[in-house]
């Protein structure tokens, strides 16, 4: 792929979108198809229990914090037949608190066209998270993109989510419209993360936002830590 094509427009990735649910095959299953069970954890619905799944977090400036042309501000969903095919993930990378155009400063791990790594996080590893849950939430489609109303969450394909929409939630998300884009789960009153350092920690979400920020940053110069 080329710096501006986007994974999903690639017919060997996912189907082209049509608004229906029937899945041209050939003789292979699409390169986003698999839902590996380590990905999923065991309070959230099946992944056949998910209407659609995340494709992409496009917030900041196009060409930027995302390819140029495919708009902005939106967590961007796939459309049928696309949305039974892309695996779904109850975990996701950690972009940190926005796009790196506007506050870099507050850079998470994972970013568009980044390289950033573990060997280069001033903030420190085990201060810093690199994955958190996002159970995902419910959405009012009314038809759009063939979608139908229902819980819509992440999947392994989609990269990162932001921290800047708020603190993370928890608790049950069937009818939950405030949770499709924030980092969440159905525990109670926690999230379970994981650290830079591959540790993995739950995390209370009654934090407070500008604590939670400061986690998510690789380089905020900030360094929270654990009592």
């Amino acid at each position: 792929m080329t710096y501006t094509q986007l994974w999903y427009t690639v017919s060997a990735y996912r189907p082209a979108s049509t608004g229906n649910d029937s899945i041209p095959r050939g003789p292979a299953i699409y390169a986003s198809e698999a839902n590996p069970k380590t990905l999923q954890c065991p309070s959230n619905p099946s992944p056949e229990g998910y209407a659609t799944a995340l494709l992409g977090c496009y917030y900041g400036t196009a060409g930027k914090d995302f390819p140029a042309g495919y708009g902005s501000n939106a967590h961007v969903f796939s459309s049928a037949p696309g949305r039974l095919v892309v695996g779904r993930s109850s975990y996701i990378g950690m972009g940190g608190y926005y796009s790196p155009s506007s506050n870099p400063q507050y850079v998470g791990f994972f970013t568009h066209m980044s390289t950033n790594s573990v060997s280069r996080c001033p903030d420190g590893t085990s201060n810093t998270i690199m994955f958190g849950e996002m159970a995902g939430g419910l959405v009012n489609w009314g038809g759009s993109g063939g979608i139908p109303n229902g819980i819509s969450g992440a999947s392994w394909t989609a990269g990162f989510n932001y921290s800047g929409f708020n603190v993370p939630k928890s608790g049950p998300i069937a009818n939950d419209t405030d949770n499709y884009y924030r980092f969440s789960s159905q525990h109670t009153g926690l999230i379970n993360v994981c650290m830079g350092d591959g540790s993995v920690r739950p995390l209370k979400t009654s934090i407070d936002f500008s604590t939670w920020v400061y986690l998510t940053g690789i380089q905020d110069g900030v360094v929270v830590t654990f009592d």
